[in-house]
């Protein structure tokens, strides 16, 4: 077995540090954003050369979601260290270099059983950190600083892999340009892989809780026994680098470590499932850190800076958070200037409205710095820092009007009602901010900043990079050219995200949000929504209530989350993840991977080669055509408990449904070197890994 070295543990550490906890990571990396500095000077130097919009950066990272972290293959370390070698030896950064096998052949040459593969190089790393920050942060030559498709980051937050194989290697030989380090990381799924308990021993010499180079402990005895389910105690030593892994069968456990240098052993109690827990151990005080079931909660602001003209107490800008356990939330606010702003809702406002000419800024110079913060029930935060700049309002003093002419009161002033405000910006960067009545909000040119406040308002961006906030109200928004963000607020309200890669959020109410053309990141948050993807590679995300999301023609990836939702792919190889509760899942055209999640979910695959997953709950997979050479994928069908329903099946005269699942061919198969089973009807292939044929029966199928 190839075990990793102490770099490429510390790689993989980083790696799994942000797959459990994304959120986290753009404080772990960026130390002042205002200014692009990094947490090392090689970091500070590339953000300044890439110009990476800090902004964009913290809504990429704001909008992404936990997963599982990985385990460490010994296979993919050796077709990732055999890359790195021929890069020294080609003198470049490639994915194949001459005469070089692909990324899939390689691996599986390495030995890995491999239904999915992808890669990340970098050949000019300063050090493990840099070359970690590099793929996050995915920096490049774009108007972002930002690379377009974030690749490398996708490849790390990817939710369908499990493994990962790194191939570190020092290079300073004078005669090459790359170096000093060059790194590749290969990433994997097979469909039989068994989950694994994997962590790190730590002598902490820092006191950060974290690993570092030189701090892991080898020869550490690790002994798992199961508090449930069935089996005896697994023990292993942990590598020379501090790391280890132990696979297990789903259940509740205890993991003790001892010996190789510890005090004495410590004990943590730990449940796994279908995924990989990550559980690492301390010195000298020994505690062990199991990654925790309640998770940090998530916070994005629709955004970090705020420009408003004095006198206005509209709203600043948008929260939006979510808990992975879904517990209720609690927002509040920090910072030196925190006792002039309230939060209501998920907006910020000012308690007062602001005077130029006498700022209360702790400064004095109308830059109000406050820290936002949402906490959930087990007492973990998030936290976003924001400025808002007060800016000088002309005020104009009233026209006496002389003899006036008596007239009846308006009715709409009688009764209490607001007029509506007619605001159009000019082709610079705005800030207009509406009233309490139905506003007509227009940005024109230039990078707005449009917030509706009260009211059914109608608010477009135009071009420019616009930030756009509804408030309360059913607000109908369109985002227009450009890279916007987008946040409906309150309400029920109609978002068009517009042309560009864009950010847009519901918020709470039943939202209809769409994208555009762009690769864009769409939220539907609470209520009950209808999300759609554009032409491009999106992101959709239902949040909590009852959604339905649709995916367009790119490689879009959609999570409906909490709710009863229903979810279609659309044309593309599309990932689609049901979240919890009862959902009903389609994956359209193209490969899809379709995940039930939690709940008795209702899944069909559509055309092209899908991998299908329910997940826990009884769920039906759905067929209802058969289309010759087409290969689909069952990863996780139980007998007794899961059902397909199957259309249009011919069967012999006489026979009934005996007749139908006769024609279905039922066999035995080898999938990807499992034991499991197939049926094949009208040439289209649907392979069920897990299970024989002897134990799939007619109840087990429906026949419409």
């Amino acid at each position: 077995m190839m075990y990793p070295s102490a770099f490429e543990q510390y790689l993989l550490e980083l790696t799994n540090q942000a797959r459990i906890d994304p959120q986290g990571e753009f404080d772990r990396l960026i130390t002042d954003a205002a200014n692009q500095v990094g947490v090392t000077s090689e970091i500070t130097a590339a953000l300044q050369y890439f110009d990476v919009d800090m902004d964009v950066l913290a809504t990429q990272f704001a909008s992404l979601t936990p997963v599982a972290p990985l385990a460490w293959s010994s296979a993919l370390a050796t077709a990732a260290d055999g890359h790195t070698a021929l890069l020294i030896t080609t003198d470049s950064q490639t994915h194949q270099t001459p005469g070089e096998a692909g990324i899939l052949a390689r691996a599986q040459g390495a030995g890995f059983s491999a239904n999915y593969v992808s890669e990340n190089v970098y050949s000019y790393a300063y050090d493990a950190l840099f070359a970690y920050a590099g793929f996050f942060i995915d920096w490049g030559n774009t108007a972002t600083g930002i690379q377009t498709n974030v690749s490398h980051r996708v490849n790390i937050m990817n939710p369908s892999v499990y493994e990962v194989g790194i191939g570190a290697r020092a290079e300073n030989d004078s005669a090459t340009a790359v170096g000093p380090f060059v790194v590749t990381q290969d990433f994997g799924r097979n469909n039989s892989y068994q989950a694994q308990i994997v962590g790190v021993v730590i002598d902490d010499a820092d006191g950060d809780a974290f690993y570092d180079i030189g701090e892991g402990m080898g020869g550490v005895t690790v002994t798992v026994t199961p508090t449930t389910g069935n089996g005896g105690s697994v023990t292993t030593s942990t590598w020379s680098s501090g790391g280890y892994q132990i696979q297990v069968s789903a259940g509740t456990y205890t993991v003790t470590f001892s010996g190789g240098g510890l005090l004495g052993p410590v004990s943590e109690t730990v449940t796994i499932g279908a995924s990989n827990v990550k559980v690492d151990a301390l010195a000298p005080d020994t505690a062990p850190e199991p990654e925790p079931e309640d998770l940090n909660p998530t916070l994005s602001v629709s955004t970090r800076t705020v420009s408003v003209a004095e006198n206005s107490t509209g709203a600043l800008l948008s929260l939006s958070a979510s808990d992975p356990e879904g517990g209720a939330l609690s927002y509040a606010i920090s910072g030196a200037d925190a006792d002039l702003f309230r939060i209501t809702g998920n907006t910020l406002f000012f308690l007062a409205a602001p005077d130029y000419e006498s700022p209360q800024d702790t400064g004095a110079n109308n830059i109000y710095n406050v820290t936002l913060s949402v906490t959930d029930p087990g007492g973990n935060s998030a936290t976003a820092a924001v400025a808002i700049s007060v800016t000088d309002a002309v005020e104009i003093a009233p026209t006496p009007v002389t003899n006036p002419t008596p007239i009846n009161p308006d009715p709409k002033e009688a009764a209490g009602q607001v007029d509506p405000v007619l605001l159009a910006g000019d082709n610079g960067p705005d800030t207009l901010i509406g009233g309490e009545g139905d506003d007509t909000l227009a940005g024109a040119g230039g990078n707005d900043v449009v917030s509706g406040n009260g009211g059914n308002d109608n608010i477009s961006g135009s071009d420019g990079n616009d930030t756009l906030s509804g408030g309360a109200g059913d607000d109908q928004i369109g985002g227009g050219l450009g890279n916007d963000s987008i946040t409906g607020g309150t309400g029920n309200d109609a978002i068009g995200a517009g042309q560009g890669d864009d950010f847009a959020a519901g918020g709470e109410g039943n939202d209809v949000v769409n994208g555009g053309a762009g690769d864009d990141t769409i939220f539907g948050e609470a209520g009950n929504d209808t999300v759609g993807a554009g032409f491009n590679d999106d992101v959709v995300s239902g949040g909590a209530g009852d959604d339905s999301l649709g995916g367009g023609s790119g490689r879009d990836t959609l999570f409906g989350h909490a709710g009863r939702d229903a979810i279609g792919g659309g044309e593309g190889d599309d990932e689609i993840d049901g979240g919890a509760d009862n959902d009903f899942l389609a994956g359209g055209g193209r490969n899809d991977i379709v995940r039930g999640g939690t709940g008795q979910d209702t899944i069909n695959g559509g055309e092209g080669n899908d991998t299908l997953t329910g997940g826990a709950g009884a769920d039906v997979f759905v067929f209802n055509n058969f289309i010759a050479d087409e290969v689909d994928l069952i990863t996780d069908f139980q007998t007794g408990v899961d059902m397909f329903r199957l259309s249009g099946i011919a069967n012999a005269p006489g026979s009934g449904l005996a007749g139908k699942l006769d024609a279905l061919d039922v066999s035995d198969m080898m999938i990807n070197g499992v034991d499991g089973a197939s049926f094949t009807y009208d040439g289209h292939t649907v392979l069920i890994a897990g299970v024989s044929a002897a134990s799939l029966s007619l109840d087990d199928f429906i026949f419409s």
